[in-house]
């Protein structure tokens, strides 16, 4: 027989609630009354709290609230009513014909405002076709005031994880702001709970910071703002551990933060830090905390929470100072922080880091003549560049030592040098007015790569390169599916003021960006864009390798596209060891080339184009470890090239002996001049053919010595 369960004492009851599962304990609270006084006694215990717009989630449990729409049975809703109601419904006010409503709150959040207008613009990008047929017959039942055949319910939708564990639906009679206050305060309600929650970590919207959470949020020990939020977060908080996902800074904010830090008693252990997407965005950050007063620069000793050992030190009272910090997210912080940089700010005792000053005082020494030179030799490029162009004296030494390029990357929009990147793109500056969302991000991200006229249609050209026009399309089709809206409306506003000789609210510039991973800042520099794109990029590139060196650049590696193999780079693409063409090419880049290593990101094969290639290779001294090899996505497409091998006169199956370059045995054997023969193999890329080859499998050619393998035969074994 199975024996009874007993009830607990009130005691006893009250010691198990405080330790209870919070979900449970809420859904106890509601359908067991005498459990209620024993949860009014004991604040509910929270390990992670995340408020979002769409949702509430505890400890895993999301509680989401939302307006579904509902048809009658016998009528089939469209595939977005369908897409919505099975991703937990609408998360904006909508009237009795769906269309979306206007909030009537006029200091309505920006974020909030935001997220409102990139879910409308969703369902255009998603399901175009449903939502014109939705909006043209909602339009015409509005428009003879019909009843529409659907109805709007409010749900509430209780998942744990993954699974559906439970939902609720009420009549659609209240704003869903309204409703989600209602959850609120029924989850966090101060009627029932007697204390406030104890919360581990809480993470948050911006603008939910202000909303009445009917609790106070400084119950946290780790406080998380997710989205893009300002340092005013920081500001009237007394959590220990606060991090911004994303910041939008002004200086009013940073000086109020600082008062605050300064004026209030400044507890140790009080640790903020906000998200960065790049380098450059930290400058602004960095130069506020340079110039505050009594800023000096610090190393840290404890490295446990800054990877990074440079600092920036500012006093405080009580013997304390703020330690700012900038590096790369690791441990725990990946569990939040998903941005590239994580700016630190910490509160230590005064003292705990050594201070080093901002400047150095020692003065430096000018290089003899000789050594110059053969430091100039082993100069990082970027720097040599740099100094070639801003100081005189330095150009006499620069012009008799070769740049020496570990890392050479050339794309359409931008090359790279070890690591910093030049990108030259058309900038738009608008005056007077605010700069459109899509602008401002085709600024941020390089500028436009095609040629624009005053009003910013692209510039029709006779001559384009097939891949520089399908790049450009491209790029078009994304402004309109990012910003279909914004897309729209400027497209129709600069129609206008085209048929009217009217002038445009903005003006373009060339612009060339100098970037580095790991630096903070960025250099700009812009000029009137009075040609085309193609002209400045030659001039930036006859500029950083200028013909004014006495000798070619000598490069360990280069990765270049195609259509680049052409253009005139001021020096010969010969000195690299290592050539690698990215984007799709042809068979005949192997010809005319020394390299001794090239390889072909995808190849388009043609006949005609293989017997140049071996015609070359027949004619000239090969010389033994000349290597080539191209990528393919999947092995069948790998067949026809393998057919041209295996149909050349005097062509062997043969086994490799030597497997460093091949992980398989099997090969194709054809015999060349000079007692040499290529050997040709096809295998998985590893190693270090992983760092310039994404595709599934590899083909490799390689001269070697005649007689390195054994050969079989043509016949390959089932």
């Amino acid at each position: 027989m199975a024996t009874p369960s007993k009830p607990l004492f009130y005691e006893t009851s009250k010691c198990v609630t405080l330790y209870l599962d919070p979900n449970k304990r809420l859904q106890l609270n509601l359908r067991c009354p005498t459990f209620r006084p024993i949860h009014k006694t004991q604040p509910l215990r929270i390990r992670d709290l995340k408020l979002q717009k769409r949702s509430i989630e505890i400890n895993g449990t999301s509680y989401k609230v939302g307006i579904i729409t509902k048809y009658p049975q016998e009528v089939t809703p469209p595939g977005l009513i369908v897409f919505e109601n099975a991703t937990g419904s609408l998360q904006f006010d909508v009237d009795r014909y769906g269309f979306p409503k206007e909030s009537d709150e006029e200091n309505s959040g920006k974020e909030e405002a935001e997220i409102e207008l990139l879910e409308q613009n969703f369902r255009i990008m998603r399901f175009t076709k449903d939502w014109l047929e939705m909006t043209n017959l909602a339009e015409d039942m509005q428009k003879n005031n019909e009843e529409p055949p659907f109805t709007h319910y409010l749900q509430l939708t209780i998942r744990i994880g993954d699974d559906l564990e439970k939902v609720e639906r009420m009549e659609y009679n209240q704003a869903i702001k309204v409703a989600k206050e209602y959850l609120l305060k029924k989850v966090f309600s101060v009627e029932d709970i007697q204390k406030n929650p104890i919360v581990q970590s809480i993470q948050i919207r911006p603008y939910l910071l202000s909303t009445n959470l009917m609790f106070d949020l400084q119950n946290g020990n780790f406080l998380c703002v997710t989205g893009r939020s300002s340092l005013r977060a920081f500001s009237g908080r007394h959590n220990n551990r606060i991090h911004l996902e994303r910041c939008e800074l002004e200086e009013e904010d940073f000086k109020i933060m600082m008062e605050q830090l300064i004026g209030m008693e400044s507890r140790v252990g009080i640790y903020y830090s906000l998200g960065f997407r790049s380098g450059p965005d930290v400058a602004p950050l960095f130069q506020l905390f340079r110039n505050f007063p009594g800023a000096e620069r610090g190393e840290i000793e404890d490295r446990t929470w800054s990877q990074i050992s440079e600092s920036i030190v500012i006093p405080l009272k009580n013997d304390t100072e703020l330690v700012f910090s900038c590096d790369e997210p690791s441990g725990e912080e990946l569990e939040y922080c998903s941005s590239k940089f994580v700016v630190k700010m910490k509160v230590e005792p005064r003292g705990k880091t050594d201070v080093m000053g901002l400047a150095m005082t020692t003065p430096s020494k000018p290089l003899f003549y000789e050594t110059a030179k053969c430091v100039t030799l082993y100069l990082d490029p970027n720097k040599r560049l740099q100094l070639s162009l801003r100081c005189p004296s330095f150009r006499s030494i620069h012009k008799t030592e070769p740049l020496r390029i570990g890392d050479l990357k050339f794309q359409r929009g931008n090359f790279e040098i070890n690591g910093t990147r030049y990108a030259v793109g058309i900038f738009t500056k608008y005056s007077g007015v605010r700069t459109p969302i899509m602008i401002d991000h085709e600024n941020m991200t390089g500028g436009l790569q095609y040629d624009v006229d005053k009003y910013g249609f692209p510039v029709d050209k006779k001559e384009r390169d097939e891949e520089e026009e399908a790049i450009k399309l491209l790029e078009q089709d994304f402004r309109l599916m990012a910003f279909p809206r914004k897309m729209l409306t400027l497209t129709s506003e600069a129609k206008c003021m085209r048929k009217y000789n009217v002038k445009p609210p903005f003006t373009h510039y060339v612009q060339l960006t100098i970037r580095t991973e790991r630096d903070w800042k960025s250099k700009v520099e812009r000029v009137t864009y009075n040609q085309s794109i193609k002209v400045a990029k030659e001039y930036v590139l006859k500029k950083v390798f200028s013909v004014n060196t006495q000798k070619n650049p000598i490069v360990q590696s280069i990765q270049i596209r195609p259509y680049l193999l052409s253009i005139n780079l001021m020096f010969e693409l010969q000195n690299s060891n290592f050539l690698c063409v990215i984007g799709r090419s042809s068979i005949r880049e192997f010809c005319g080339r020394h390299n001794n290593r090239i390889h072909l990101e995808r190849c388009h094969v043609e006949e005609e184009d293989f017997k140049v290639m071996m015609e070359e290779l027949n004619e000239t001294e090969s010389r033994v470890g000349r290597y080539y090899s191209i990528g393919y996505q999947t092995g069948p497409s790998i067949a026809p090239l393998l057919q041209l091998f295996k149909n050349l006169p005097g062509a062997g199956k043969g086994e490799i002996e030597q497997k460093r370059w091949s992980q398989l045995s099997d090969s194709i054997v054809i015999p060349l001049k000079n007692e040499t023969e290529l050997i040709v193999t096809c295998d998985k890329p590893s190693g270090d053919e992983l760092d310039y080859c994404s595709l599934m499998f590899v083909v490799k050619m390689k001269v070697e010595p005649r007689g390195r393998t054994n050969v079989m035969g043509l016949c390959l074994p089932k």
